[in-house]
C-alpha cells in the first residue's frame, strides 16, 4: 500500500491524482525535435534543410551515427557524418528515432530515483526489437519496421509512472526481473484503478508523437475489441509475448486466439519466424555465425 509524506495510506483518487502529476512534470521534447518536425511540415523539405538542425544537438548526432552504423541497417562502411547518416533513414522515421532517443534521455532524467532503472530500457529494447522483426516476417515497408522499433521503445514508459505514483519516488525499486516488476504494476494498477497504457499515451500526445505509435502504445494490453483489431497494439502484444527468453513454440503458437490471427493476417508461422529473427539479432555476432 502505497503511503502519503505523513505515513497515511493514498486512497485511489490521489494516487491517480499523483500519476497526473507526475506525467505534467515529464519535460517535452527538445527544441532540436520541435524544429526538426516544423522542418519536416513543409512540402519542400528535404535532408539538406535537416542537417543543419540536425548539427545543433551533438548528442542526437552521435545516436544517429550510432544508428546508421548499427548492423540493423547493413551499411558496410563507417558512416562518418550526419548529412550521410540521415540518408538512411526516411525523413518522418529519422525524426522519430530523433525523438525516442531524447525520450531516453528525459525518462532516465525523470525517474533517476527508480532503482534498477536499467531493467526497464532492456525489457523496452528487446520488445522494439521482437516488434521491429515481426513488422520484417510480415513484409512491411522499411518505413514501417521503423515505426514499430520506435513504438516498442515507448510501449511500456506509463508503468514507470504507476509504479512511481504508488510507491513514491524516494522507494522505488524495480524488481529483480521485468516479470517480476510487471507483476507488481499489474496488482497496483488493479487496486487504484490505473492504467499504464494510458498513461504511456498521454506521454506521447505530450510529445506529440504519430497518432499511429500513440495507438500502438494505448491498445498493446487490448488490441481486440469486439470486432475492432488495433494492428498496432496487436503487434507490440505479440513483441512482448516474442522478447519473452524461453518461450516454447506451442506457447507462442497459441498467444491469441486463431480468429484474430486471421482477422490480423499475421499467420502464426510469422510469430515463429520473428522469434527465431529476433533470437538470431540478439545473439553476439560471434554466436550469430
Amino acid at each position: 500500500m502505497s503511503t502519503s509524506r505523513d505515513g497515511m495510506p493514498l486512497n485511489k483518487r490521489e494516487v491517480v491524482a499523483k500519476a497526473r502529476r507526475i506525467i505534467e512534470r515529464i519535460p517535452p521534447m527538445p527544441s532540436t525535435v520541435f524544429e526538426l518536425r516544423k522542418a519536416a511540415a513543409d512540402p519542400n523539405a528535404n535532408y539538406d534543410h535537416l542537417v543543419p538542425i540536425l548539427k545543433k544537438d551533438p548528442v542526437i548526432c552521435a545516436d544517429l551515427l550510432r544508428y546508421a552504423n548499427s548492423a540493423r541497417y547493413g551499411v558496410r562502411h563507417k558512416v562518418e557524418t550526419v548529412g550521410e547518416a540521415v540518408r538512411y533513414f526516411g525523413m518522418r522515421n529519422l525524426i522519430e528515432l530523433v525523438a525516442a532517443s531524447c525520450s531516453d534521455k528525459i525518462v532516465r532524467e525523470t525517474f533517476s530515483q527508480i532503482r534498477n532503472l536499467e531493467l526497464y530500457f532492456q525489457h523496452v529494447r528487446e520488445v522494439s526489437q521482437a516488434a521491429a522483426a515481426l513488422a520484417e516476417v510480415q513484409g512491411m515497408s522499411q518505413h514501417d519496421r521503423e515505426v514499430y522499433l520506435v513504438m516498442g521503445l515507448m510501449h511500456d514508459i506509463g508503468r514507470l509512472v504507476v509504479f512511481v505514483a504508488v510507491v513514491g519516488e524516494g522507494h522505488a525499486a524495480l524488481g529483480a526481473t521485468w516479470a517480476e516488476t510487471r507483476r507488481l504494476v499489474n496488482k497496483q494498477e488493479e487496486l487504484y484503478g490505473l492504467n499504464h497504457s494510458e498513461l504511456g499515451a498521454m506521454i506521447l500526445q505530450k510529445w506529440h508523437f504519430p497518432e499511429v505509435i500513440r495507438i500502438g502504445v494505448l491498445r498493446h494490453h487490448n488490441p481486440v475489441r469486439g470486432k475492432d483489431i488495433s494492428i498496432e497494439g496487436l503487434m507490440i502484444c505479440l513483441a512482448d509475448i516474442i522478447a519473452v527468453g524461453e518461450l516454447p513454440e506451442e506457447i507462442l503458437m497459441k498467444a491469441l486466439p486463431p480468429e484474430v490471427m486471421v482477422r490480423s493476417k499475421i499467420p502464426v508461422e510469422n510469430i515463429l519466424k520473428a522469434k527465431k529473427l529476433y533470437i538470431m539479432r540478439s545473439l553476439p555476432a560471434t554466436q550469430a555465425l
